[in-house]
């Protein structure tokens, strides 16, 4: 007999592009404050940490907009471009969340996650 698992426990990787801004900590706040707001990120996000760690700049944050497909909202770009941040990059990060400790390790290279079992 052969365990078989659904499908969510056995994907790999499937990433999805999303607006995002390299703020440094200091603006970090009130960016997620105006975020809450206006671009909460939704059921079908929930797994995403909103923020990361800047690889190699200690003092900067990359922060989740918006998915590409929508604008980024006019109040956050108000925001960023107000305190010389406006320029945005685009981040792929996972569409799902990980089921299994071995999706989460291999999700978690593309974007941070909250696992929830």
């Amino acid at each position: 007999l052969e365990e078989s698992l659904p499908h969510e426990y056995t994907r790999t990787v499937e990433l999805v592009p999303f607006h995002c801004a390299v703020v440094p900590k200091t603006l970090c706040g009130e960016l997620l404050k105006i975020l809450q707001k206006t671009a909460p990120l939704g059921q079908d996000f929930l797994h995403l940490k909103r923020v990361r760690p800047r690889p190699g700049e200690a003092s900067m944050l990359e922060v989740l907009l918006t998915r590409t497909e929508a604008p980024v909202p006019q109040d956050v770009a108000a925001l960023l471009e107000s305190k010389g941040h406006g320029a945005t990059t685009v981040a792929e990060v996972p569409r799902h969340g990980a089921m299994t400790r071995a999706q989460l390790a291999s999700f978690s290279q593309h974007w941070p996650l909250t696992y929830r079992r």
